[in-house]
């Protein structure tokens, strides 16, 4: 029981997290599995990735002072939108393994296999989603050209 706890409580924050919206609304992204020195050794701190991407909804939002292209709003748009249909089903997929989680974890006797099994699809749909987050953030900073990337990165 004392295992299944803090990975029960490690999958409810990341539904949290993920619940509201993706990489932190438009701040760019936040701390995930890639971020800052922890017990998996060094990476990227959120700082790090923030330097790199830019969230789609800062470039629509400032769209005239970037110069975007019609093209350019067009394919962010289409970007966010695949992106959305693609998160919104494994977010559903997710709250439904985490509430099942929960209720494993619930009884009075934990059924130890079950619990491991859940929290580790748990985990893969967090992966996924996570994935899904950094594609998005990839392919939109692809369609900017360096003057407008340093640009949104001043709007920032």
């Amino acid at each position: 029981m004392r295992r299944v706890l803090p990975i029960l409580a490690m999958v409810l924050l990341a539904t949290a997290a993920f619940a509201q919206g993706p990489m932190g609304g438009g701040r760019g992204p936040g701390p995930g599995p890639m971020a800052g020195p922890g017990p998996h050794g060094p990476g990227l701190g959120a700082h790090e990735f923030r330097e790199h991407l830019v969230a789609p909804q800062l470039l629509l939002r400032n769209q005239l002072a970037l110069g975007l292209t019609d093209d350019q709003i067009e394919t962010i748009k289409k970007l966010v939108g695949e992106s959305h249909s693609k998160t919104i089903d494994l977010r559903t997929d997710l709250q439904r393994v985490t509430e099942r989680l929960g209720a494993i974890v619930a009884a009075s006797k934990v059924d130890e296999p079950a619990a491991l099994a859940a929290s580790e699809e748990a985990m893969a749909l967090e992966s996924q989603i996570k994935k899904a987050h950094l594609a998005l953030l990839i392919r939109v900073k692809n369609l900017l050209t360096a003057e407008q990337f340093e640009k949104a990165k001043a709007l920032r």
